[in-house]
Parts: structure tokens; C-alpha cells; sequence
């Protein structure tokens, strides 16, 4: 597909990818031989592998500060907090985790009522636990590691099971029905758990917070109400003998006996938003709110101080904060890039500025290091006195591959939030299938890099770069440089396409010489080479100089001009069919689809409602899929001149997304996202049928979108990427003989 520079970088996060070194978590062995995906066997698709170590999410300390561990979608990565750049070892996760309090053990649910247990240091299997049919969502040890939380859908209903380590025995089971657990907290003596959910108060009063109080012992359980409708901002004093809870009232704080359940006192803060509160690890302050956040004395219960945000514009917002061990030192995160930090006495002042927005803070047990997760997916260290930066990797972030023949290529630090710094390597990384062995190419360039592509064979790179628009080509190498405000590499790698105001030039890449210029009407906008490289496609037009949008379609050896096709409005993006005899466009203003037959140039509206987002064309030439402004998709019949019915295909009617769709090459399979229910689903074009359901791509307790889709040539793979920055090979085993195949 082809796309215009205003969505240019929609194309290029489509096959690029921030990232230092990547592995292959499930490369082992490499793939099995592969059945062609149809609508028989595609109830058959597996996960087949996953490539790179996905976003940091999580990160904690071991005891002795030797150890970081990142919790990733796919993985747990043990980095050295004295060398960062070692060689991470790893345990592969499927679902919730949970370390205890001296890092004796960890938990990993690995399916549903599964848990194992390792030893983190050692990395040593212990045992397995069956606890019995449960979902499993969430994992937490008490404090003192003698307990063990799990949470999660047993018959449909929302489940807290406590295990006692030591007797392997089951201390309290509580059920909630239908709702939601918000967050669960262990008393610090391991006698209580607190549990918070929220339901309707009724007609038109709106939700209230609840917190059901759970004695560990005599397995009482006392409901505390009137708090916040999101009750999210509780935790026990350092004592245990005391709950701090928001309170309904806006900036309220209620004061519970935990052992009677009775409310002592509320009291009133200057917040707005009560969406944390943390005691300090002495229990001596705690932390309470968002718009803005004090700290409050819990002896006194006066406010110490306000944590705020250095950004002007959203000053006081409080995102995320970490004591440090002894409680004289926060830090804060608030809207913006920045990060606090704060000491406690005796001026409570903001020390320390660090300007990177983290995603998760941590301090060492000794309190000398603030760990963190940055939003460009790198791990700091940070010197907690001074402020420098002790440490910096950059996590590896696969994402948005795209098919080379028999392999994937994906890149690094193409594109990021903050671009690429000058002189950076930029490295792109291709995996050969089905033995995913690695091959890695490294470019350097002094120039921040936008995009890349590639020929068929792998021996021609164009790199598309932010500075003067110049377009760096390495080929043999041998590095060319050339101006063009966009450039398209033709897949015979000979030919580069270099469009500019008024004109493209072909260049022929064997001398380096401009071939042919080609005139355009106005702004080059985009350019597409057929498969054999033998006709260039250019889009061009001005709106502003009211200069008409049309398609030229040009003889790249000879420089002819075949046909001119004229559109009526700003075209945003095209498609042309594989069999070339027609393309699609969407128009700028309106959002139209159109279909131009190119023989006759008859034009036919495929839809005259705005479109969200990708549209798509099946290898056949007869399917239009695309996604319109009030349903995730709709199918177009070419030869039947017709849109399909999908009633029968129970497709959800409502997206918090534009779903990812892709058709299967030489099937009428389409498969696309359904976001809500975190699935990966084919749909049996033809007939309307959904033939198989894959829910296995999301991330327990955060909803994860799929950001890119792609499908290879011979039809046996289907490939994703998405936010959690994880790639994933699903396919169908061939079967046996013996397995009825």
C-alpha cells in the first residue's frame, strides 16, 4: 500500500522499531513445517513464536541491589545493577507474577489454576501448584512472604483466594459475583487484606467505593462504604491497626479500625482527584491524592507539603511517586517529563530534577538509587543524592515487522518520541524463517533517520532522514546520498523514485544517474512501483495553488507516460490492486472511497462515509476491507458490485480503536483486531463466518491494541505487533499421517 505525506509516518511505524539487541524468546528449534492457512484448519493457528523482549512494565529490586528485575509481556529479564549492558538472564511468562519480599520465591501463573514457583536467583524450578479452576489475573505475596493472593474468574465469578506458603493450604476464598477488584493490600503483619471494589448506588446516585476487610485469621469480613466511587487510595499503617481510605468526599480521608471495622475520623485535604495514598515505608508520612498530592504527618495529620509538577501548564498533578526505604526521600512523577525528587525534612523541596517521563520508579533497599522505566522504553539508574544518571539501556522494543520473501526485517531506533541523536547506529535487524536465525545489518548515519525500505534480494537500503529531506541509499556497500522531499525504492533495488515539488526523478541506482524526469501536476504526494518495477505510480497535486490531484502512471524504461487519472478532490491515499486494473483512493476532505477501473476509467463509490483508518485488497483483486466512521470494518465485493452482509458474523459494533486488518494471501480469510475482547480474529469472507478466535496476544489487566498485521506470501503465517512491543508468528502445524492430516 501506498500512502500521502500526511501519513507518512503512519507507514513508517509500520515496519519500523526501536531497539538495541533482539531476541528471539521461542527461536529454539526454529518453526515447524506449516500448512497454508484456510478456513479448515485455522481453528488449528498457534502461537508459533515470539521475537524480541517486549515493553518493560514492571521493574523490582533484589534484596542485595545486585539484581533489576523487568517484567516484560512474554518475559522476566534479571539484569546486573553493576553492569547494565551484561547479558540479562531470563524466565519466559505467560500471564500474572509476583516476587516475595526476599526474593526467596517467585510465582508465575502459566495457565488457568497453574502456578509455578522459581527460585529468581538461580532461576531453579521449585514446584507447581494447582489452585484450582481460576483465571488467574493477579498474584501478590503479604509481606512477610508467608501468604500468597490470587486473584481472579472462577465460574464466571471474581475470585480472592489466600494460600498459606507453609501448609500449602488455602487460609480464605472470597467472591465478589459480577464485579471487579480495583487493588487488594496485606496488612504489614500479614493478618488483613484489604480488598476495594465499586457497584451503582442506584438511579441517578451514581457509584460508590467499597473495601471488604478480610480478617486472616478468623476469616471474618466486614464491608467498609462511603468512599470514593473509585476506591483505589487505601493502605494500612505501619501498625496494621489502622485502614486510611479516600473518603466519598472529594479530598476526604476516612480513618477505620481495622479490627472492629468501626470509622474513627475523616478528614479534609486540599485534593481533588484521591487517586493515591501510600504510607512511607517507617509509616511515619504518607502520601495522598493526584490534583495536587500532599504529604501528610499520619501522626498529626497535618499536610507537610505539596508534591507538585514543574509544568506549568498541568502543575500539582501527581501520576506516580516511590519512597525511598527510610522514608526521607519521594519521588514523584507528574504530568510532563519531569521527575522529583523530594526530601522530606528539613525544607521539603524539590532537590532534583530529571527531565524523562517514567512508566515505573523503584527505589534500591538501601535507598542510594531511584531505578526507572522511561516512555522510551530504556532502564535508568539514577543517583538518588545527586540527581546523575548512572546507568542507561535501551530495552528491546520489536514492533510493526514486515515480510522479506522468507524473513521479517525490523529495525531500531527509526522512530521514537524523542528521534534519534545524531550519530547514532541505526540498526536493522532481518530474521530468516522458518529457522529465525539471526542476520544483522548496521548503518550509521549522522543524520536523524524517518524510514527505511528494501529490495528483493536484501542488497539495497534507502533511509529516509529528517535533515534537508535527503534520502541515504545503501546498496553494495556503497553509500549514495540524494535530495527528494519523498523516495520510493523500486523492489528490483535498481530504481529510486525521488519526488519533489514539480517533478520526480527516476534515478537509475547502477550509475547514479537521474534516468528519467518525470513531470508532475503540483506536489508530489506519494509513488508506488508495480511488482516487477516496470510502471511507476505518482500521486500529485496542490491544494493550495488549486492544482487538480491526479495519478500518472509512467513506463519506467522508457520514461512514457501510460495514463493520467484526475480526481475531483484532495486524495489522501491509494491502492492499486495486484492485478493493476484498478486502485482505490480516499479522498482528504470528504474521506470518500473510490474505485477507477483503469482500462475504462469508470469510477465506482465504495463508500461516501468518512474513513477511521487502513483499508485493504486481497490478493485476487476482488475485496475491498475498510474501516468507516461508525463500524470497525466493511467488506467490498468488486466482481458483485456489492457491500457484504456481516450481520452473521457478530462482529462488535463499537471500537475504542480502529481495529488492523489483513487479508490471507489466496483465501477469502480476513483477519483483524477486536480490541475489546483482546483477540485476533478470521473471518471467512464468503461466507460471513468468524472460523477461529485467537485471544492469546493481550497482557492481563491492560488492554493491548495491535498496531500492525501483516501475512506471508504463501499464506502460512500471520504475523502481529503491537503495543507490547512484542511480535508474534501465529500459524498451523502441518499434521502427521498419524494425526489424520
Amino acid at each position: 500500500m501506498t500512502r500521502s505525506y500526511p501519513l507518512l509516518f503512519a507507514l513508517v511505524l509500520c515496519f519500523l522499531f526501536l531497539s538495541v539487541s533482539l531476541v528471539a524468546a521461542q527461536a529454539d528449534g526454529g518453526l515447524p513445517p506449516l500448512e497454508p492457512i484456510t478456513s479448515i484448519n485455522a481453528q488449528r493457528i498457534e502461537l508459533l513464536a515470539t521475537l524480541g523482549r517486549g515493553v518493560m512494565q514492571w521493574l523490582e529490586w533484589s534484596p542485595d541491589g545486585e539484581i533489576i528485575a523487568v517484567g516484560t509481556p512474554t518475559t522476566l529479564w534479571f539484569y546486573s545493577s553493576q553492569n547494565l549492558l551484561a547479558p540479562p538472564t531470563s524466565l519466559p511468562i505467560s500471564g500474572a507474577v509476583a516476587l516475595n519480599h526476599d526474593w526467596s520465591r517467585l510465582a508465575l501463573a502459566t495457565s488457568a489454576g497453574q502456578i509455578e514457583f522459581w527460585n529468581p536467583f538461580t532461576r531453579e524450578f521449585i514446584q507447581r501448584w494447582d489452585v484450582g479452576d481460576i483465571d488467574i489475573s493477579q498474584l501478590q505475596f503479604s509481606e512477610d512472604g508467608q501468604l500468597f493472593l490470587v486473584i481472579g474468574r472462577q465460574e464466571g465469578e471474581e475470585t480472592v483466594a489466600v494460600w498459606d506458603i507453609a501448609t500449602e493450604s488455602v487460609r480464605l476464598v472470597d467472591r465478589l459475583g459480577q464485579l471487579d477488584y480495583k487493588r487488594c493490600r496485606f496488612s504489614r503483619d500479614s493478618r488483613w487484606l484489604a480488598c476495594s471494589y465499586s457497584h451503582s448506588l442506584g438511579e441517578n446516585q451514581g457509584y460508590g467505593g467499597f473495601i471488604r476487610l478480610m480478617d486472616l485469621q478468623s476469616q471474618a469480613i466486614i464491608e467498609l462504604s462511603d468512599l470514593y466511587e473509585v476506591p483505589l487510595a487505601f493502605d494500612f499503617t505501619a501498625d496494621s491497626q489502622q485502614l486510611f481510605a479516600a473518603g466519598r468526599e472529594r479530598g476526604s480521608v476516612n480513618i477505620w479500625d481495622v479490627a472492629s471495622g468501626a470509622l474513627l475520623s475523616t478528614h479534609q485535604y486540599d485534593v481533588q482527584d484521591p487517586f493515591n495514598l501510600g504510607f512511607s515505608p517507617d509509616g511515619n508520612t504518607f502520601v495522598f491524592g493526584h490534583n495536587p498530592a500532599q504529604l501528610i504527618d499520619q501522626t498529626t495529620l497535618e499536610p507537610i507539603g505539596t508534591l507538585y509538577s514543574s509544568n506549568p501548564v498541568n502543575n500539582g498533578y501527581l501520576n506516580m511517586f516511590a519512597y525511598n526505604p527510610n522514608g526521607s526521600q519521594i519521588a514523584i512523577n507528574g504530568t510532563g517529563r519531569d521527575i522529583l525528587l523530594f526530601f522530606v525534612l528539613p525544607s521539603f523541596e524539590p532537590e532534583i530534577r530529571l527531565n524523562w517521563s517514567p512508566i515505573a520508579l523503584a527505589y534500591n533497599r538501601d535507598g542510594t538509587i531511584l531505578a526507572g522505566i522511561g516512555d522510551d522504553n530504556s532502564l535508568h539508574l539514577i543517583d538518588a543524592t545527586t540527581g546523575d544518571e548512572l546507568g542507561q539501556i535501551r530495552h528491546d522494543r520489536l514492533s510493526h515487522p514486515q515480510m522479506i520473501g522468507n524473513g521479517l526485517l525490523l529495525a531500531d531506533n527509526i522512530y521514537s518520541p524523542q528521534g534519534v541523536s545524531p550519530n547514532d547506529n541505526i540498526e536493522s535487524v532481518f530474521w530468516t524463517l522458518p529457522d529465525l536465525h539471526q542476520q544483522t545489518v548496521i548503518f550509521d548515519t549522522p543524520y536523524p533517520v524517518r524510514g527505511v525500505e528494501y529490495s528483493l534480494p536484501l542488497e539495497t537500503f534507502i533511509l529516509y532522514t529528517n535533515s534537508n529531506w535527503r534520502t541515504l541509499v545503501w546498496r553494495r556497500d556503497a553509500v549514495q546520498v540524494f535530495d527528494g522531499i519523498f523516495s520510493q525504492l523500486a523492489p528490483n533495488g535498481r530504481l529510486l523514485a525521488l519526488g519533489n515539488w514539480e517533478h520526480t526523478d527516476l534515478v537509475d541506482l547502477e550509475t547514479g544517474q537521474i534516468r528519467f524526469q518525470l513531470e508532475s501536476a503540483g506536489f508530489t504526494q506519494h509513488m508506488y512501483f508495480n511488482a516487477d518495477s516496470t510502471r511507476l505510480y505518482v500521486l500529485s497535486g496542490d491544494e493550495e495553488n488549486r492544482i487538480p490531484y491526479e495519478l500518472r502512471i509512467w513506463e519506467t524504461d522508457t520514461g512514457y507516460l501510460r495514463r493520467i487519472v484526475r480526481f475531483d478532490e484532495r486524495v489522501e491515499e491509494f491502492i492499486v490492486s495486484p492485478n493493476e486494473l484498478y486502485i482505490v483512493t480516499r479522498g482528504w476532505n470528504t474521506g470518500e472511497l473510490l474505485l477507477t477501473y483503469l482500462p475504462t476509467r469508470g469510477e465506482r463509490i465504495l463508500s461516501d462515509r468518512s474513513l477511521r483508518g487502513d483499508f485493504e485488497i486481497d490478493s485476487e483483486s476482488r475485496y475491498v476491507a475498510f474501516s468507516v466512521e461508525d463500524s470497525p470494518f466493511e467488506i467490498y465485493d468488486i466482481v458483485q458490485d456489492e457491500l457484504l452482509n456481516l450481520e452473521t458474523a457478530e462482529i462488535p459494533d463499537f471500537y475504542y480503536g480502529v481495529p488492523e486488518v489483513a487479508f490471507v494471501p489466496d483465501t477469502t480469510l480476513l483477519a483483524f483486531e477486536d480490541w475489546r475482547r483482546q483477540s485476533l480474529t478470521l473471518l471467512e469472507v464468503s461466507t460471513g463466518a468468524i472460523v477461529a478466535e485467537l485471544k492469546s496476544y493481550g497482557v492481563p489487566d491492560r488492554l493491548e491494541t495491535i498496531d500492525c498485521m501483516v501475512t506471508s506470501p504463501d499464506g502460512t503465517l500471520l504475523i502481529t505487533s503491537g503495543t507490547d512491543g512484542v511480535v508474534r508468528l501465529w500459524g498451523v502445524p502441518a499434521q502427521s499421517p498419524s494425526d489424520g492430516g
